[in-house]
């Protein structure tokens, strides 16, 4: 989760919170009959709860703090490095030569800011856990909220039909043109519809109350108009192996596996070379047990130690027994223990003489707890994937079911007006209809909170891939800039280490200030590129290279397209910085926009949309299909005629803004994109300009 947009988001919640107190505190108790004053999307209920989660704000701060620790650290153990390699002296002419770091002391440089590091990395898998769980229990509450209101709004519009039905029916009951028994079953009706009606506006009120505590708002009862939710994407199944990647790269458990695994390994191949160093010849008792436990197998741990005490054994013998000296025809005997070494192998082994076997028993341990939590997500997020797979499939059938039902519906509605079919007759087809109707819209608010929850599941793979519709989840930076907001005047790069993955990650954050145009950019150290081009808004990850340290230059390639923009040089060893770009660099092209066809849509009784193109511009123009925002079908993946109406729900519609068309020949060929102009009633493409135009 990128900690500058947490920041940003946080900001405009409170914003939005100041207005919406204002307001609040403002109204009189007679303003409140005001039905449906204002508005709230999901977006801002999510900001709303994150704005006044005291556990976020909490670990915010202990972010920060790392973050303080981190720069302090790097700098002081940089600061000692310099200092040892420059002439040093004192007034009292104490002279110091440059000198080379022990084996200690390059310890501690190289793993100082590793160490300070992998807190800011656990700390961010909180936040992400945090975040997450703010987006899905809010989204679910106002997905619920959104559904019970469409539910009442249609039992209210039904209630209303059906009051003025029975006033009709009991008046013709009077003259004998109609039924009582058609009247007592409308009767019924109401009461029941009365009854549901009731139970949906209590329950609305609760989630509200729910909801009202979660974003520190009060809600009173219609006063809010809550906007559509709910997410009719659908997701590839060609991208579940994406999807588990991208969770595996910021789960919280499976990192914090890694990160103790990685350290186990060092650990025992650090314990295990000095073994071999020292005891070349005999290393080959426990060899077999360490080439089976380092290649991710598992061994028999009382056979193992069991071989480890005959290795043992064997290397006490080198020590047994006196050491003969000759001194003329003098012969000395001197105990063997005596010429152990104080920095000797052996002296390492006396501490812990199992300090092998218990290190690499670890390392299995660990792998096979790495691997346990994996396979144990890999599991997760494929049930889950399925689960969803299922929910709109569902709610496919029934949009299925209502379409053909409101056909019917149509022609009942004739056949009884005309006398030719009974009140009963045509009830029962109106109660199937709504049924089927109902049941759309809930399997797609199931289908929705679904995709919340499963967002959460998957550390924000839904969020990311419905937001902008690519396939390459795995590379997407997710937003890890790590740049305070106020900070952000310039393009900007951040280097992390892959701590778990002993590789490293780098990335470019260009604020949306910034007047030039960066699309691409490349890493070069000296006269080699290091990975590919990317694109802004993804990470370069790669595998540590041993080059990147003060004797070449390291800078990023920025491009705009195809054409270069500047050379930015970058200090490879700091945390985050500036990019000085000073090569210049193309403005981004004028936008306008050119009429294509215009359209008509108009509702039926029966609750459907019929959609359809006029007055088209382009003869090439033969079929048309209608995108939602995320580039998901509306329903189902067809070409329509231009001849031919689309027909949809009015309760499930998208917002007209919000949709896309895309237009095509009578090859079904592709031929542009183009989106609608609700206050015109006509569809529109983008040129970047006039002159520029496809004839």
């Amino acid at each position: 989760m990128e900690l500058l947009h947490i920041k940003n988001f946080i900001k405009k919640a409170m914003a939005f919170i100041l207005i919406a107190t204002f307001i609040s505190t403002s109204m009189c108790p007679t303003d409140v009959e005001a039905k449906n004053s204002f508005t709230l999307t999901v977006d801002m209920a999510k900001a709303l709860a994150m704005a006044n989660s005291e556990d976020l704000e909490a670990l915010l701060l202990k972010y920060d703090q790392a973050q303080i620790k981190y720069k302090s650290a790097v700098k002081s153990a940089y600061e000692k490095y310099k200092n040892m390699q420059t002439l040093r002296w004192s007034p009292l002419l104490s002279f110091k030569l440059p000198e080379q770091p022990n084996e200690q002391e390059t310890f501690d440089f190289q793993y100082t800011a590793i160490d300070k590091q992998a807190e800011i990395d656990k700390i961010e898998r909180q936040l992400d856990d945090i975040v997450y769980e703010i987006y899905e229990k809010s989204g679910n509450l106002f997905t619920k909220i959104y559904t019970l209101q469409e539910q009442i709004k249609y039992e209210e519009a039904q209630l209303e039909i059906l009051n003025e039905t029975i006033e009709k029916t009991t008046l013709q009951v009077v003259i004998g043109s109609a039924s009582q028994n058609d009247l007592d079953k409308m009767k019924t009706k109401k009461d029941t519809l009365t009854e549901s009606l009731a139970t949906h506006k209590n329950t609305k009120v609760t989630n509200e109350k729910e909801l009202g505590k979660l974003i520190n708002l009060t809600l009173p009862p219609e006063t809010y108009t809550y906007v559509n939710p709910y997410v009719e994407s659908t997701l590839d199944r060609s991208l579940l192996n994406q999807i588990i990647q991208y969770a595996k790269d910021r789960d919280r458990a499976l990192y914090e596996a890694e990160v103790v695994e990685t350290a186990d390994k060092m650990a025992a191949e650090t314990n295990y070379n000095l073994y071999k160093r020292h005891f070349a010849q005999d290393i080959y008792i426990i060899q077999s047990y360490y080439d089976t436990i380092m290649s991710g197998g598992e061994v028999n741990k009382t056979q193992f130690k069991k071989k480890y005490a005959e290795f043992l054994k064997e290397l006490d013998r080198y020590w047994q027994g006196d050491k003969v000296i000759k001194i003329w025809f003098i012969k000395l005997y001197f105990p063997k223990e005596w010429w152990r070494g104080e920095l000797d192998g052996m002296r390492y082994i006396d501490d812990d003489p199992y300090v092998c076997y218990d290190t690499l028993c670890e390392y299995m341990i660990a792998h096979k707890e790495r691997v346990s939590i994996e396979n144990e997500l890999e599991t997760n997020l494929t049930s889950g994937f399925d689960n969803i797979t299922t929910l709109k499939n569902t709610y496919k059938g029934y949009v299925k079911d209502q379409t053909d039902l409101s056909k019917e519906l149509e022609n009942a509605y004739i056949l009884n007006k005309a006398g030719k079919m009974t009140y009963t007759e045509y009830t029962d087809i109106q109660t199937s209809y709504e049924e089927a109707q109902m049941n759309a819209l809930k399997a797609l608010d199931e289908y929705t909170r679904a995709l919340f929850s499963y967002d959460r599941t998957t550390c924000g793979a839904i969020t990311y891939y419905l937001l902008s519709g690519d396939a390459a989840l795995y590379n997407s930076i997710g937003g890890e800039s790590f740049l305070e907001a106020n900070t952000v005047t310039g393009p900007k790069y951040y280097i992390r280490t892959l701590i778990n993955k002993n590789g490293f990650r780098l990335g470019i954050s260009i604020p949306e200030t910034y007047e030039g145009s960066i699309t691409d950019y490349e890493l070069w150290v000296g006269n080699e590129q290091i990975g590919e081009r990317t694109r802004v808004g993804y990470e370069i990850r790669h595998l540590a290279i041993g080059k990147i340290n003060g004797s070449d230059r390291v800078f990023i390639r920025l491009y705009d397209g195809e054409n270069f923009v500047s050379d930015c040089d970058i200090d490879p060893k700091a945390y985050e910085g500036e990019l000085t770009i000073t090569d210049g660099y193309n403005t981004v092209p004028k936008t306008v926009y050119k009429v294509v066809s215009k359209y008509t849509i108009k509702s039926s009784v029966s609750g459907l949309v019929s959609f359809r193109l006029k007055d088209i511009k382009d003869d090439n123009i033969k079929y048309y299909k209608l995108l939602d925002s995320t580039n998901a079908p509306l329903i189902d993946d067809k070409l329509i005629s231009v001849d031919d109406e689309f027909r949809y729900l009015a309760v499930l519609s998208t917002d007209i803004e919000n949709v896309q068309i895309e237009l095509y020949d009578v090859n079904e060929e592709l031929l542009y994109k183009a989106r609608f102009n609700p206050k015109e009633s006509t569809v529109v493409r983008s040129v970047e300009d006039e002159s520029n135009e496809e004839e």
